[in-house]
């Protein structure tokens, strides 16, 4: 029998490594607050500081608390950060005194001395360290090494992508959008990526930076690649945001007489806030990297709760697969309901992971009734309760991420709010997660911050669109008119990709309460089931279907990998049986193609040019209050500057000859159809834009032909003056007086 020999420095050298690290921490922050402070040009200054902001103040308390799950304190440092960043940004945007610049730097110089003034540890080393100390510090077993091939090969992968990027057409998009455009090498580089992800699953190694590294590849070759190889933010409903955005750094205050988002500023306050802090007063220059942004962010998360619901490694990073690979939603763009979602996760994890209890007699009957199949079988029936903080000092912080989280949501989206309280409520209610009170705070945030915006909700909205469910969930959220054959393909696609992960979690939810886990797997069946609930009352404008998938996924996600693995073991450990292997590869294989399929078929009438961004911009600092605007197709960026509440002063100051169109139950004339598109005062001057990329759309999707187009346009430049002729874009000066 052999004595592991602890050395006398094996504490001390883990916590000297840390506090050198954390001085070189705290150098960096103040090199940022300078380039800030001096207004340095380029993009090193926008790298240095956006890596600052996003670690510095999250670091800063989360420094005190060692003990936290790796991936979980990963993601507590950068939503920390943005939370911190976020509350400061909203007390600036609503008492009107902006110092965007000025607030960034007090927080990267606060940070920095409090990491300089106050060394981490100091109240002895963690239980981590203790145990790591005791083994000796000796190097990692070498059967535990992977070897250099699978990383060699994601390299190789890394590098299709990038070819399969460079040779990608993204100009003249058909019915299949991206699907025909993406070369060999593209999908050559996904196959490889994921098949490394797998090989890291199944191996008998711990291959979490392997999996971690093939996973970040995937998903930004997922989520990446639309988005470079186009030249401008795609969406067309991202320039509203980014319009709200450059509002705010213009003017430094919000005005809820303009629409909705000013009375939700959260998000928007927090960007431009970055947008200040960066140098980049335009958030056009950045949205574009929101969507990897949050993908990643998304996934830290759910591989996070899903170690802190169980500690096997193959369970949790299969959990992150079918997420990532199922998640066709498409709500990662830059937009409100994604920093949202990214901070309802974030809260998820710290109740899960901290604020854990046994549950109330109710639940311990149900739980036995549930039970009883597996003690039939034979089967232990483990009462684990979730991650639970001893001590009132450590519960302390805890409670305030969540409710602060919740503050957050609040003040940054319209629904989040109310499906946090629809999962997380009732699991304070029943006991899994105390203390009770928290519920209350919960509840009663969204509820007071709705209050004195309730008059203006239900002028223009309406509160409840339906207390009919069926009709909720069956409205609309698009116009089926001029919907193309792979249009219609890919809607039954993200159908069967939707129904299927459903399924599969469900029967996985059965299995492991029949395998005898049942209290666990009680709470994540019901984070995932809880968000339809949403659907009693609200279609959320034909949408809510889709967010009650998205806020369920990371939970339906566990449900399947659990259908997968199996616990056995004189460990403990997750095994997989051959056949369940097989049909695992299988599973995961066809979510991927799906996913693929689905998400890339409709970026013809997503894509929006560089040349109609740059238009759109010119018109913004030209449109005055009185003016109309008439463009062909809604993929025409309108909304982008912070001039954009000029264009929302009347009803369809801003129209398409497409809406147009589609309100006809037959096709107009060119004279019918300007005739119905002039609908303001005679003497009102409107701007009439068409381009080449709106075109190109409209005929895809069978909107117009390319000789309507043509006919329209002469009509228009008869009676109206050419002021805006580049790149493609001409953008017409007309009265409607002078229309036929």
């Amino acid at each position: 029998m052999t004595t592991a020999v602890t050395r006398p420095d094996a504490v001390a050298r883990p916590r000297l490594t840390l506090r050198t690290a954390e001085i070189g921490l705290a150098v960096y922050g103040l090199i940022a607050a300078t380039l800030v402070v001096v207004d340095a040009p380029g993009p090193v200054r926008s790298i240095v500081v956006l890596i600052a902001v996003l670690i510095l103040p999250g670091w800063t308390i989360l420094r005190r608390f060692p003990t936290i799950e790796p991936a979980a304190r990963l993601v507590f440092t950068a939503v920390g950060s943005i939370v911190v960043l976020t509350l400061l940004s909203l007390a600036m945007v609503w008492t009107q005194v902006w110092h965007a610049r000025a607030a960034t730097v007090l927080v990267l110089v606060v940070a920095a001395v409090l990491i300089v003034r106050r060394p981490v540890g100091v109240r002895g080393p963690s239980a981590d360290l203790v145990a790591r100390a005791a083994g000796g510090w000796a190097p990692r077993d070498p059967v535990a090494r992977i070897s250099a091939l699978p990383w060699l090969v994601l390299v190789v992968a890394a590098a299709l992508w990038i070819v399969g990027l460079t040779l990608t057409n993204s100009t003249d998009l058909g019915q299949f959008g991206l699907l025909v455009e993406f070369p060999v090498y593209w999908y050559a580089a996904v196959v490889i990526a994921f098949v490394v992800a797998l090989v890291g699953l199944f191996t008998t190694k711990r291959a979490h930076g392997l999996l971690a590294s093939a996973l970040a590849l995937l998903i930004v070759i997922l989520y990446g690649s639309a988005n470079l190889v186009e030249n401008a933010p795609r969406l067309p409903w991202v320039y509203k945001h980014i319009a709200v955005t450059n509002y705010i750094v213009a003017n430094g205050s919000v005005d809820p007489s303009i629409d909705l988002y000013n009375r939700w500023p959260g998000f928007f306050s927090f960007s431009a806030t970055v947008s200040s802090a960066l140098g980049i007063p335009d958030a056009t220059h950045y949205a574009t990297w929101a969507e990897v942004f949050f993908a990643l962010v998304d996934a830290v998360l759910v591989l996070a709760i899903a170690r802190t619901i169980s500690r096997h490694r193959r369970w949790a990073w299969t959990s992150v697969i079918v997420f990532t690979v199922g998640n066709w939603v498409g709500q990662n763009y830059y937009s409100p309901q994604a920093f949202a979602f990214m901070l309802y996760l974030t809260a998820a994890l710290v109740a899960v992971s901290a604020l854990g209890s046994e549950p109330r007699r109710l639940m311990v009957w149900f739980e036995r009734q549930l039970a009883r199949p597996a003690v039939r079988l034979g089967r232990a029936i483990n009462t684990e309760v979730l991650g639970v903080t001893r001590s009132g000092r450590g519960r302390i912080l805890p409670i305030v991420a969540v409710v602060g989280l919740q503050g957050v949501i609040v003040a940054s989206h319209q629904l989040t709010p109310y499906v946090a309280i629809l999962a997380l409520v009732p699991l304070f209610v029943l006991g899994y997660l105390r203390p009770l009170w928290v519920a209350i705070a919960l509840v009663a945030l969204p509820v007071l911050y709705l209050l004195p915006n309730l008059p203006y909700v239900s002028q223009h909205f309406g509160l409840f669109s339906s207390f009919n469910p069926g009709a909720n969930i069956s409205q609309a959220s698009v116009s089926s008119v001029g919907v193309s054959e792979a249009a219609s393909l890919q809607s039954h696609g993200v159908v069967l990709l939707t129904g299927f992960a459903v399924l599969l979690a469900l029967a996985g939810f059965t299995r492991r309460i029949l395998n005898g886990h049942v209290r666990t797997t009680v709470v994540v069946a019901w984070l995932a089931i809880a968000p339809v609930f949403t659907l009693l009352g609200q279609s959320y404008g034909g949408e809510g279907k889709f967010r009650i998938f998205l806020f369920g996924l990371p939970f339906y996600a566990m449900g399947v990998s659990w259908l997968f693995w199996t616990r056995g073991g004189s460990e403990g450990r997750h095994r997989v049986r051959r056949v369940s292997a097989l049909g695992l590869i299988s599973t995961l294989s066809a979510l991927l193609v799906l996913f693929v399929g689905t998400y890339f078929q409709p970026e013809a009438s997503l894509r929006i040019s560089a040349s109609d961004v740059r238009a759109a911009q010119w018109l913004d600092k030209r449109f005055a209050p009185s003016d109309y605007e008439l463009s062909v197709t809604d993929t025409f960026p309108v909304l982008i500057g912070p001039h954009y509440p000029d264009y929302l002063l009347r009803y369809l100051q801003t129209n398409t000859f497409a809406d147009v169109q589609s309100a006809s139950p037959k096709r107009l004339s060119t004279a019918k159809l300007l005739e119905s598109a002039y609908q303001e005062p005679k003497t009102a001057r409107t701007w009439v834009v068409f381009s080449d990329d709106q075109e190109h759309t409209a005929v895809v999707a069978g909107v117009f032909t390319r000789a309507q187009l043509d006919e329209m346009e002469m009509a228009v430049a008869a009676s109206g003056t050419l002021s805006y002729d580049r790149d493609g874009v001409r953008i017409y000066e007309t009265h409607a007086a002078a229309q036929p």
